[in-house]
Order: structure tokens, then C-alpha cells, then sequence
């Protein structure tokens, strides 16, 4: 066996090492004489050392074993709060993008609407002022045509509706005021043995002889009227003395 002190080869059963003269306390296991070194320790305390440091060994690699199975779980931890993101970013934005849809889709539908309505308004606009337009247009075409018809056709439009002054007829002439004297009674539709008045009151669209002479009475004219026949006399008579 060997020294467990300065590791010389002694016999088995040698109580003192030859070399160096410690006492060696053989064990209960004994050894061959080898070259190499036993494995395990020859005394018990070499072995509680050993077994002190394993235990040591196997204390220390609990919190490295710990530390892994926290970085594991929190890696895992990383990858299902990344992958909930994602989705809850791609269904948000999914969500925005149909969102968005209803609000153009609405919006284009609402625009439509009120385009229509101002179209319609603007049409209904239109109608009523070309309506109001022709209305106008023919009420002043009417007023241009009663004008025209008292200008044209008659010598003194107002003489069966007022009361006229001398100076309303002293611009007319001996021949005009003949007519205008007579231009009272053919209003009432009396007819003429003056074939000359005749013709001319025959000519006149509001002209509708049908009653004689002979049938006529003045009591068929208004006191106007009667007024304005003996203003024209009196104006014909300075024609007379002329």
C-alpha cells in the first residue's frame, strides 16, 4: 500500500511508513501495490470531505436551475404576450379597416342624399321661377296687348270709365272727335246708318253691333259717359265756329 503522507510504497501490513515514519492506520479494505493513486479517500474524514463538496456542488446548481426554469417561463411568458399583441393589433386593425368602410360607405351615402335633395330643390327652384317668368311674360304681353288694343282701337280708352278733362280733348280733330262721340254708343253695341262709321267701327275687334238705331236709347249709357258725350260736342262746336 501507499503512504497517505509522502505516498511511498510500504507493506500491507507495515504500522509505520518506511520513509517518512507516520503511522499508518490501514482501513478495512486493503490495496495492492499499483502505480496509480486509489480513487476514494483512506479516511473517513478525506471522505466527508468529498461527500461535503458533492453536496455543495449539487446546492449550488439549484439556483442555476431555478434561474433557467424562470428564464424559460419568462421567455415563454415574452412569446405569448408577443403573439396576443399581434393578433390584437391584426384584429384592431381589421376592425379599424371594416370601421372605416361603414364610415366612407355611410358618409358616400349621405352625400348622395343631400346632392339629390339639392338637385331637387334646385330643379323645384328652377320650375318656379320659369313659371313665375311666363306668368310675368304673359301678364305683361296681356298688358301690352289692352295698351296696343286702347292705343289702336280706340280714340279715348277711358271715356266709359272717367269723367275727361277739355284738355283730353282739344288735341283731337273735327273728324276725331265725331269718331269719339260715337265710339261711346258702339260700345253698346249700336249699330250706324253712316255707312262711313260703319266700316270704321266694323274694323275694330271689340266692335259687337247688334243693336239699331232706331233700338238704341241713351239710357242704355252711364252718367260718365253722358258727361264725356257733351265735353266732345262742346269741343266740336269750336270746330263749327271756326
Amino acid at each position: 500500500m501507499r503512504c497517505p503522507y509522502c505516498n511511498h510504497i510500504t507493506d500491507d501490513d507495515s504500522m509505520f511508513c518506511a520513509s517518512c515514519g507516520r503511522k499508518i492506520e490501514p482501513r478495512g479494505n486493503t490495496y495492492q501495490h499499483t502505480t496509480e493513486m486509489p480513487k476514494m479517500s483512506l479516511y473517513e474524514d478525506d471522505f466527508d470531505m468529498e461527500e461535503e463538496r458533492k453536496g455543495k456542488s449539487s446546492s449550488s446548481s439549484v439556483p442555476v436551475i431555478i434561474a433557467i426554469i424562470i428564464a424559460v417561463c419568462l421567455l415563454i411568458t415574452a412569446g405569448v404576450a408577443a403573439w396576443f399583441l399581434l393578433n390584437h393589433r391584426t384584429d384592431t386593425s381589421s376592425d379599424n379597416s371594416v370601421s372605416n368602410e361603414l364610415k366612407t360607405e355611410l358618409n358616400e351615402s349621405t352625400n348622395k342624399k343631400i346632392k339629390e335633395e339639392k338637385e331637387s330643390k334646385k330643379k323645384k327652384e328652377d320650375a318656379d321661377k320659369a313659371k313665375k317668368e311666363d306668368s310675368e311674360k304673359e301678364e305683361e304681353t296681356k298688358e301690352e296687348a289692352e295698351a296696343e288694343e286702347k292705343t289702336d282701337n280706340y280714340i279715348l280708352p277711358d271715356s266709359s270709365k272717367r269723367i275727361l278733362a277739355d284738355s283730353e280733348v282739344s288735341g283731337l280733330s273735327k273728324s276725331e272727335l265725331r269718331l269719339a262721340r260715337n265710339e261711346i254708343f258702339a260700345r253698346h253695341g249700336r249699330m250706324f246708318d253712316d255707312q262711313e262709321l260703319q266700316d270704321y267701327f266694323n274694323s275694330k275687334s271689340w266692335y259687337r253691333g247688334t243693336i239699331r238705331p232706331e233700338d238704341f236709347s241713351e239710357s242704355m249709357l252711364s252718367e260718365t259717359e253722358k258727361a264725356n258725350i257733351e265735353t266732345i260736342k262742346n269741343m266740336s262746336r269750336v270746330y263749327y265756329e271756326m
